[in-house]
């Protein structure tokens, strides 16, 4: 490192001080050279000591780090976000993402300095995750990445002080409860749905009887309904943009492309709409005669919004007074009506694209928990 000479200088006044200018070097994050002045000694002395301890301080570059280091966890995590919004994730994972850092992890470590963070403050954090948010462990991965971008990426910081934490013990869950309608409050709710129009009415019967999610029914075009066997291909879902918008995607995993029987009545109200559809797109000016023409559309014939079901669901329930489900609410309740058919396990996981049994197996251990109340009935009932 270069270091430039003791100069001296004559103030106004007519006295004199002293100064000296110093090359830091290559600034890392900007790549134009870093350089400091001093200035203001009243001796040359002075000056050579203040140059000394410059000297010190920033030797093989330590300076720069030490500026870098006063950086907020909140100004890194704005940092690794906007890198992490242009991946290839899918918008609601980025708003979900956002959501628990807002939530959960800024209010814990937004406004201390990365520099400062220890693992035994991560460590009384996560014990406080962990006593009031069951997947505590995703706040912490959150978390970590952001560590570790700060290290790796940023070079702010020269360790990760959440990844040395020890993870508490997750406590024994509560047996698994999602709101979502029995046989009874599902025909109810499916008759006022018939009420409002027919496009509303067969949204809601593909949610209810097919276990869909809602971006696989919005996702959904005729090509895909196979009349004669009276089923529908799931090949697509309608997912945000990380513009905003909607566009058609692959489902996540090879499970999720799969094929679903129809019940009779279903099949019935699919031709029925196909019909309805043309003649109401027509007296709009649109045809509908493509094989790429969605089964449910937006006013002018494109991929349905993703908020919009979620707007027709809360019409319904404040209109008829019903009790509240979310949309995926239809997704739990077809799953539960089909184990009290008695379905196999295997055939519920292929119809719903469950690659992973684990959510199947949560609803499946709560159906049976109802089960097993009357099983000292049942064997009386089968003695007598």
């Amino acid at each position: 490192m270069k270091k430039e000479k003791i100069k001296k200088y004559t103030l106004k006044s007519g006295e004199s001080r002293y100064m000296f200018q110093i090359y830091l070097g290559i600034n890392p994050l900007t790549g134009k050279e870093a350089r400091t002045t001093r200035r203001g000694f009243k001796t040359k002395k002075e000056a050579e000591i203040g140059l000394a301890r410059l000297l010190l301080e920033y030797d093989e570059n330590k300076g720069l780090k030490a500026k870098k280091k006063k950086m907020t966890f909140k100004e890194a995590t704005e940092s690794w976000l906007a890198v992490y919004k242009q991946t290839r994730i899918k918008q609601n994972t980025y708003e979900n993402s956002v959501f628990k850092f807002e939530q959960h992890i800024l209010p814990k470590f937004g406004h201390l300095l990365l520099a400062n963070i220890t693992p035994d403050y991560c460590q009384k954090v996560v014990l406080n995750w962990a006593e009031y948010y069951q997947e505590f462990s995703n706040l912490i991965s959150l978390t970590s990445r952001v560590f570790d971008y700060a290290r790796l990426t940023l070079k702010v910081v020269d360790d990760n002080p959440i990844k040395d934490i020890i993870r508490p013990v997750t406590k024994d869950k509560t047996p698994y409860e999602s709101p979502h309608y029995d046989r009874e409050q599902l025909a109810h709710f499916l008759s006022c749905a018939d009420q409002i129009d027919a496009q509303t009415a067969i949204l809601f019967r593909l949610l209810a009887y097919t276990g869909c999610r809602k971006g696989e029914i919005l996702g959904l075009q005729w090509r895909d309904y196979d009349e004669i066997s009276n089923s529908i291909r799931i090949e697509r879902t309608a997912a945000y943009t990380k513009a905003g918008k909607v566009s058609l995607h692959a489902p996540k995993t090879q499970t999720g492309v799969r094929t679903i029987s129809l019940d009779v009545e279903t099949g019935k109200r699919l031709r029925e709409w196909k019909t309805t559809q043309r003649k109401e797109l027509l007296m709009r000016g649109y045809s509908a005669r493509s094989t790429t023409q969605h089964i449910v559309t937006n006013k002018k014939n494109g991929i349905m919004h993703l908020s919009s079901p979620n707007y027709l669901l809360i019409k319904i329930e404040k209109k008829y007074d019903i009790d509240r489900i979310s949309i995926h609410g239809f997704r739990h309740t077809h799953t539960t009506l089909l184990i009290e058919a008695g379905v196999p396990f295997k055939e519920i996981q292929d119809r719903l694209g469950w690659g992973n049994p684990d959510m199947l197996l949560k609803i499946y251990s709560h159906v049976n928990r109802k089960d097993k109340l009357n099983t000292g009935n049942k064997f009386a009932e089968y003695i007598n």
